[in-house]
């Protein structure tokens, strides 16, 4: 098999060949351009001439964030001084908002950079595209030194990209369009002969092009890419509440699934239960020749989350695929991290990964790192990695969280950490399988791999399956004693349809009896539709016979539109419509392509009724699908208070995705003071996305006293970084003793 070299810019003195300067408005350009100067090849002829001419132009950093001006982020520093070009989207709005792309050109100058290395790349019609869509900067610099841009809408898209890497290499446009020509002309010679080649093996080769899909119960890794554990068949897979569903094209995995019966996707909230893993619902797979390139997340609606391009196949750099504000925490590629506590709403400044492997290619650690030069970064728990004990399948047995403690800064040896234990004693978890190969064991373990208990009450679960739908799980203290959970019970069992619907669930005590628990009902029974939407749940005591939730409810009645829910009714022990302990009845949903964008409330009556945040609440996101805007309205259908004495309540995030900031409004849009007595709230994070003070705010935007008793609130770090109590203030500043 042929071996790609790929000669990187680093032998000349720098990392990158280029960095991609742009505004978040023309992120799909930047991705898109950044993608094919990787991917494409030049010309042997070219390269004949000198080792100036690399083989391709890689790699290329491409800019993710999207920062008010400032001070420069320190990463950033280091990629723009560390980069051999600057290529900068120009558009109207690059022009329009350049305050940052002026920063990053500025630093490019001021670090070695030189005008004749500055690529302007134009994606705007326009007549005068330096007065238009050049940043400020670039443009001032424009009447100083003649910078010549490639204008996308002059040359087209290929013509545009081969004028860049001619720029970047010294090469005549001419020596790589008459490659480009030369390369269609074979394409067409191969594309005639592949046509008869697929005809004449039409019966024995079309199994390798097309998109086939197999199913399975679990699955590991081997160099970034799933391989199948436990193969079902499709009618196998269409009887269980989930499975794996792999996809394959040319030989190659394109796409992995986590699925139930319908085949739609499904979230991994039973395999999460225990913290296993950050496996994503689903992922997509590109490459370059048979080299992994990059992987894309997915949610369980299918869209993109994250996205991890491979630097090289031992280290792994995450991008948000907005650019906007957003959770860039780390996800794993294996086996993950079982603690997501804290961490689960705030974000850090983990973006790259380093993985270690066995000679199999199996992941058996992962160290968290963030910017080019690999730092040392942990999230707010202090885990900076995880270790992995893997079997011969490569499924993980025992996974340990692993803390920094190097001297220096840069996280590429592992002599430099150590195994991480929390305060409840637990460092990992241990896993076993059964021979039909679920999971069927979790065992919290301490650092030296005894069991330990750890925060939800219990030491050990044990899972049942029948036909791979679990039946039972079952808990158990340190001794081996069943022992009950956190929630107050001790086993659950399930029953399920024959597509692997849960129909039935009850829930046990340490003796096996029927227990309502801390939940106050001992289990539910379920019925779905046509699609495998669970559309009536209704809820039963110890005796069997219905019962009402705390919330005040026997049943409900839920409606959707495809895989939408779009109503929810509540009903009592007779089948008729009562008020929740909220003080509703029914609650209709709008959505956008993707998300919940309104919700109304109704009382028994069927009459819109005001709850505690109105009537009615619509909801505006971020791009990057964070809350921006809530705006609540009465039952007239008007902006109105709610009961928290706001109409609007506004949002803001720092660039690792974490709320910053929360203003109430008056339905006139002006600040109002909430229930609590404040008009703001204030937030400031470190990068390990831990809450480092909150600051309530008056209607003047200075402190005021919060609702319990204490205006402003420092987190108290000890030694490891581990937040281990506060410091609490008043308004002008004075200590408080004795906040509620």
């Amino acid at each position: 098999m042929e071996q790609t070299q790929i000669v990187s810019p680093s032998d000349k003195g720098y990392t990158y060949f280029a960095f991609i300067s742009y505004k978040s408005e023309d992120e799909k350009w930047a991705r898109w351009l950044k993608n094919q100067l990787q991917r494409y090849r030049l010309p042997i002829r070219a390269r004949r001439r000198g080792s100036d001419v690399p083989e391709r132009c890689s790699p290329v950093f491409l800019d993710k964030t999207n920062l008010t001006p400032g001070v420069l982020d320190e990463s950033l520093r280091s990629e723009l001084a560390e980069s051999r070009f600057l290529i900068v989207i120009c558009s109207r709005s690059a022009r329009a908002k350049s305050d940052y792309l002026n920063m990053e050109l500025g630093f490019f100058l001021d670090n070695g950079g030189s005008p004749e290395r500055i690529i302007p790349f134009i994606v705007d019609e326009s007549r005068d595209p330096v007065a238009e869509c050049f940043p400020t900067a670039l443009a001032e610099l424009c009447r100083e030194k003649v910078i010549v841009g490639v204008n996308v809408h002059d040359a087209g898209k290929k013509a545009a990209l081969l004028k860049v890497i001619a720029a970047m290499c010294s090469l005549k446009l001419e020596e790589l369009d008459s490659d480009d020509k030369r390369r269609a002309r074979k394409m067409r010679i191969a594309g005639i002969a592949l046509a008869v080649l697929l005809l004449a093996a039409a019966i024995v080769g079309a199994d390798y092009f097309r998109v086939k899909t197999d199913y399975y119960v679990d699955y590991t890794e081997v160099w970034g890419v799933p391989v199948g554990i436990g193969k079902l068949t499709k009618a196998e897979a269409q009887s269980m509440s989930a499975h794996y569903a792999i996809k394959r094209s040319r030989g190659k995995v394109i796409e992995l699934r986590h699925e139930n019966a319908y085949g739609e996707l499904k979230s991994q909230d039973d395999y999460n239960s225990f913290g296993v893993s950050n496996r994503p619902v689903g992922a997509l797979y590109t490459y370059i020749g048979d080299r992994l390139d990059s992987v894309t997340h997915l949610d369980a609606s299918g869209q993109p989350i994250l996205q991890g391009d491979y630097l090289d196949k031992y280290t792994v750099d995450l991008q948000v695929p907005t650019g906007e504000g957003e959770n860039t925490r780390a996800f794993s590629l294996d086996a993950g991290s079982f603690r997501q506590t804290a961490g689960a709403l705030s974000y850090t400044n983990i973006d790259r990964f380093l993985l270690s492997y066995d000679e199999a290619g199996h992941n058996t650690a992962i160290r968290y790192s963030s910017g080019s030069r690999n730092d040392a970064a942990a999230d707010a728990e202090g885990v900076g990695g995880m270790l992995f004990e893997l079997d011969a399948l490569g499924r993980c047995v025992r996974a340990f969280t692993l803390g920094y403690v190097g001297r220096g800064s840069n996280a590429e040896s592992m002599e430099d950490y150590a195994i991480l234990t929390a305060r409840d004693g637990v460092a990992g978890i241990a896993f076993a399988y059964n021979d039909s190969f679920d999971l069927s064991e979790a065992q919290y373990i301490g650092p030296d791999g005894e069991a330990v208990t750890g925060s939800e009450g219990w030491s050990r679960c044990v899972m049942e399956f029948r036909d791979h739908n679990m039946v039972r799980r079952s808990y158990y203290a340190a001794d081996g004693a069943p022992t009950l959970n956190s929630y107050g019970y001790a086993a659950e069992e399930k029953e399920y349809d024959s597509r692997g619907n849960p129909v039935r669930l009850r829930y046990l005590d340490a003796d096996g009896a029927p227990t309502c628990g801390l939940l106050g009902f001992a289990g539910w029974r379920a019925e779905y539709d046509e699609l495998g939407n669970q559309c009536r749940r209704s809820y039963y005591g110890a005796d069997g016979e219905g019962v009402l939730t705390p919330s005040g409810y026997a049943e409900t009645v839920i409606s959707y539109q495809g895989r939408n829910l779009i109503r929810q009714e509540y009903r009592g022990l007779n089948g008729e419509a009562v008020l929740t302990a909220g003080g509703y009845a029914a609650v209709e949903y709008e959505y956008d392509e993707h998300r919940i964008t309104a919700m109304r409330y109704y009382g028994a009556d069927g009459e819109s009724v005001m709850m505690a945040m109105g009537a009615e609440q619509r909801i505006e996101y971020t791009r990057g699908g964070k809350i921006r805007r809530i705006s609540c309205f009465g039952t007239d259908g008007a902006p109105a208070l709610n009961a928290r004495g706001y109409a609007i309540e506004e949002r803001e995030y720092d660039k690792y995705g974490n709320c910053i900031y929360i203003r109430y409004l008056d339905p006139a849009g002006k600040a109002v003071l909430c229930a609590d007595g404040y008009a703001a709230l204030e937030s400031l994070y470190d990068e390990q996305g831990r809450e480092l003070k909150r600051t309530y705010l008056g209607l003047d935007g200075e402190a005021v006293v919060g609702p319990e008793g204490y205006a402003i609130r420092e987190t108290e770090l000890d030694a490891d970084g581990r937040a281990i109590g506060y410091r609490l203030y008043d308004a002008e500043h004075n200590a408080v003793d004795n906040a509620a």
